[in-house]
C-alpha cells in the first residue's frame, strides 16, 4: 500500500520517480534453476552454458529459472537457447520508462512461444542515501519520524520512488519461466517464489497434479 500510494504521488510529481537496472554481480555466469511438481521442488545453481544439457523439468510440472542481475551476456545465450527475439532482449536489459508492458511472440513451434512480461518493483527510498528503504513502520510512525525525510527540503528532494525493473519470460509449452532483474538473493520477490516453490499446499505445487 506504501509502494502504491508513493507511485501515485510520483505521477503527480511529489515524489520523483527513477526507474533502475540491477548491476551484474558476482552471480554472472549463473542461473538459479528450480524445477517442481506436485511431489517435490528441487533448487540448483547451473552454469549458462549446461542449460542445453540440462534434463527437461518433471513431466507434470515445471521450471523457473532466475538470472541476476541486467546480464545481457547471459540473457542473449538463454536467448539464442529458447528463441527469444533480440528485440526483447534490449527491451529487458534497457530501463521501460513508460511503465509495465505485456506482449505476446509467436514462435516458428509452439515450444517457442512465449509471453514476454516487463514490471517494476517498487521500492520507496531517500534521494541522498539510495540504500535506505523507508519501512512502511518508519513512514507511519508519526511526524515526529519523518522530520529528517521532510523537515527543510521540498518532499521530491527528500523521497524518491525506486522502480527496479523485472523481466519475466513465460513458455507455457516448456512449463518454463525465465526472470531477470534484481540482483539479490534475498530480494524480497526471490524470497517469496521460493517459499511458494517449497510449500506442498501452495496453489502453485497443487496446479501440478
Amino acid at each position: 500500500i506504501l509502494s502504491l500510494a508513493a507511485l501515485l504521488k510520483a505521477k503527480m510529481g511529489e515524489v520523483r520517480r527513477v526507474v533502475k537496472m540491477q548491476p551484474v554481480t558476482d552471480h554472472t555466469g549463473l542461473v538459479e534453476l528450480w524445477n517442481f511438481d506436485e511431489h517435490q521442488a528441487s533448487q540448483s545453481k547451473v552454469p549458462i552454458r549446461d542449460l542445453a544439457t540440462t534434463p527437461p523439468p518433471p513431466k507434470d510440472g515445471g521450471r523457473w529459472m532466475h538470472v541476476y542481475g541486467s546480464d545481457k551476456l547471459a540473457l542473449q545465450k538463454i536467448a539464442a537457447l529458447y528463441g527469444i527475439q533480440d528485440d526483447d532482449v534490449e527491451g529487458a536489459i534497457n530501463p521501460a520508462e513508460q511503465g509495465p508492458e505485456v506482449s505476446f511472440v509467436q514462435g516458428e513451434r509452439d515450444e517457442e512461444d512465449y509471453l514476454m512480461i516487463i514490471a517494476h518493483e517498487l521500492r520507496l527510498t531517500r534521494s541522498e542515501d539510495n540504500a535506505k528503504y523507508i519501512s512502511p513502520r518508519e513512514y507511519h510512525a508519526g511526524p515526529r519520524s519523518m522530520m529528517s525525510v521532510r523537515g527543510g527540503a521540498d518532499a521530491s528532494q527528500q523521497l524518491q520512488l525506486e522502480e527496479v525493473q523485472l523481466s519475466f519470460f513465460l513458455f507455457p509449452e516448456r512449463r518454463l519461466l525465465i526472470t531477470l532483474g534484481t540482483n539479490s538473493e534475498d530480494s524480497p520477490i526471490l524470497q517469496v517464489a521460493r517459499k511458494n516453490l517449497k510449500n506442498k499446499r501452495s496453489k502453485l505445487r497443487r496446479d501440478c497434479r
